[in-house]
This record gives structure tokens, C-alpha cells and sequence, in this order.
């Protein structure tokens, strides 16, 4: 029912990859208004812009940083109670799956549901393949009451896996 997708993927698969030697240095990144911290390369750029939807336009945020040849993004939707008062968690993670697939063209190569904060808010963890293999998508999403968030990497395969992208995902936290 809620067909979303990584938000800037397109534009991060335009970028360039380049190759990474050492890991990325990473600092803390707090989002007040997002409520959660992650560790993000410096520098993160945040944005904010309108998306349609089935339900309607909703405001996405997005922090984004190109650093050694990964693109890490971070974003979240705030979504109308009014328009989703009984909301399956669930099938909007299947709808933010499907729409990653559709919008990248991606081959779903892993899918494991996984859960954060206190409350344990159900999650999947995504890892599709892009193009021709050259470029992989890594993905987290989360569904926190009428919020999703997501915290995506792309780039080659052996960096989407890699120390600095573990470091990456393990420290997005809820602040709640």
C-alpha cells in the first residue's frame, strides 16, 4: 500500500565511485527534530522536500555525504495519522522494499527483518545489487509509529560491507 523507496538513490547512483583504502573517518550526527543519532561522514548535507504518495504529499528529510566512494543517506517521513490510523508496519516495509526495487531496477539479493529501540519497531535490512554488480544498495528501514526512517548505503559491493559501512548502520540510534 505505501509504495516508498530510498529517497536520492537516483541521484546517488549518477555520483562516481571511486576506490576506498582505508576506512572513513565518521562522527556523530544528531537529529533533533529526527529524533536519532548515526555516524555519517562530516560535512552531511540535510534537506528537506515534498513527495507524493498514495496517501498523499509528505515531507521527507535527508542527510547525504559522498565520502570514499560510498554514498551514505539517512532520511525520514513523518506520515498523517488521519491517513494511516491502521498502518501494518509490516506491509509498508514490503511497500519501501518494492519500492527500492522498482526505482533502482535492483536485484534483491538479502532480506532479514530486524528491529530497533527500546520498543523493538520492526525493520528490514535490505542488500541489492545495482546495474550490473558495479554498484550495491545496503539498506536499513524502520518503521517508528507514524515515522520511517531509512539508512541506506550505496556503492561497490566489498564497501556496502565493510567495517566502516557496519560502523555506519550499527550506530543509528533512536533517541527516544
Amino acid at each position: 500500500m505505501f509504495r516508498r523507496c530510498a529517497l536520492g538513490i537516483a541521484v546517488l547512483l549518477t555520483w562516481s565511485v571511486t576506490s576506498r583504502g582505508d576506512e572513513v573517518d565518521l562522527k556523530k550526527f544528531t537529529s533533533e527534530p529526527g529524533k536519532f543519532s548515526v555516524l555519517m561522514p562530516k560535512n552531511a548535507a540535510t534537506t528537506t522536500q515534498s513527495m507524493d504518495t498514495p496517501i498523499g504529499k509528505v515531507k521527507v528529510t535527508m542527510t547525504a555525504k559522498e565520502e570514499g566512494g560510498i554514498h551514505y543517506l539517512i532520511a525520514y517521513t513523518d506520515y498523517p495519522a488521519d491517513k494511516v490510523k491502521a498502518m501494518d508496519a509490516n506491509k509498508s516495509l514490503d511497500g519501501a522494499r518494492d519500492g527500492s526495487l522498482k526505482k533502482t531496477g535492483g536485484k534483491l539479493i538479502l532480506e532479514k527483518k530486524i528491529t530497533i529501540g527500546k520498543a523493538k519497531y520492526p525493520g528490514r535490512e535490505l542488500l541489492i545489487r545495482l546495474q550490473d554488480g558495479k554498484l550495491w544498495l545496503r539498506q536499513r528501514l524502520y518503521m517508528v509509529k507514524l515515522r520511517q526512517y531509512q539508512a541506506v548505503m550505496v556503492g561497490p559491493e566489498n564497501l556496502v560491507k565493510d567495517k566502516t559501512a557496519e560502523k555506519f548502520f550499527q550506530s543509528f540510534e533512536l533517541r527516544e
